[in-house]
């Protein structure tokens, strides 16, 4: 999917998302349902509650209740909430960031087959945003192509300036960037724009705004997008609900996303076998076409 910044940045406000998104009750509610299996040593109880915590639903924001949380869970073996810690250590939401720790609870998440977790942990690794010593020249390169007009560079320093490495944090600088770039098409940077404008992150908060831009990254493929999308639609945040829509997106997202599975686990519980069908049927078929154009335009 992406550079280390947007898949840790999907995971922090996403992942957890799909078990309270999806359960017929009010946020306040939720909480409230949560935190007794929490305090009850429920790992998934933790884990939604630390979710709740950082989307600021159905109690006041804090991100030091979320990492708390997360960290019960994560050290009673909870995959997601492994993920997530790693997250916020990554960014230093909530804790002090250390990429020793988040390389740690990345590692324990990946061996339990977590593929966003194998995913972050490779491209910590290797990327900028790993514990690099030349971050601020590779940041100053990438300054140079976005300068020229590069969106794949203007991309890179926006992720840069949005996680402060090689760079003073700048998150409205950061979305400036990402904007330029997506305007420009990259999924990436739209994918990423789109995370921002729902969390108001360097932005206003204008979830519509969100949904045309992880809508413009999802027909390009990017599967974190096609699950923010099909998120917000089965939910109807910043768009109209449309559960069949959103069951497409999700299906589409599904083989490489365990949100994605999860969310539509629990759909189906709720929704009509005709609309689950329904929307496998809508993503089998804007996959076939995207494939045939694909092909169509490839060399022979």
């Amino acid at each position: 999917m992406r550079t280390l910044c947007s898949c840790l940045a999907i995971g922090l406000f996403l992942m957890g998302l799909a078990a309270t998104r999806a359960a017929a009750l009010s946020d306040s509610e939720a909480y409230e349902h949560w935190r007794e299996k929490a305090e009850a040593g429920d790992s998934e109880g933790q884990f939604n509650l630390g979710y709740l915590y950082s989307a600021g639903k159905g109690v006041e924001q804090d991100y030091a209740e979320t990492a708390r949380w997360y960290r019960k869970a994560a050290k009673q073996g909870h995959a997601g909430a492994q993920h997530n810690l790693a997250v916020l250590y990554a960014n230093g939401t909530g804790v002090e960031k250390d990429y020793v720790m988040a390389e740690r609870w990345l590692e324990r998440s990946a061996e339990q087959g977590r593929p966003e977790a194998k995913t972050a942990l490779a491209q910590l690794r290797q990327g900028l945003f790993a514990r690099r010593q030349d971050a601020p020249q590779l940041v100053e390169l990438f300054r140079t192509g976005a300068e020229r007009g590069d969106a794949a560079s203007a991309t890179k320093l926006g992720l840069a300036y949005r996680e402060g490495i090689g760079v003073e944090q700048d998150h409205v600088k950061s979305v400036e960037l990402l904007r330029e770039a997506a305007e420009q098409g990259d999924a990436e940077a739209q994918a990423a724009l789109g995370t921002a404008l729902d969390t108001g992150q360097g932005t206003p908060r204008i979830q519509s705004e969100a949904v045309q831009w992880f809508r413009r990254a999802a027909e390009q493929g990017h599967t974190g997008a096609q699950f923010c999308l099909g998120s917000m639609l089965v939910n109807g945040e910043g768009v109209a609900r449309d559960v069949t829509q959103g069951l497409m997106w999700l299906n589409l997202s599904r083989p490489e996303s365990h949100s994605s599975r999860y969310l539509i686990f629990r759909l189906e519980g709720e929704v009509d076998e005709a609309t689950l069908t329904e929307g496998r049927r809508l993503a089998d078929e804007w996959q076939a076409t995207r494939d045939s154009a694909a092909s169509t335009l490839s060399p022979l």
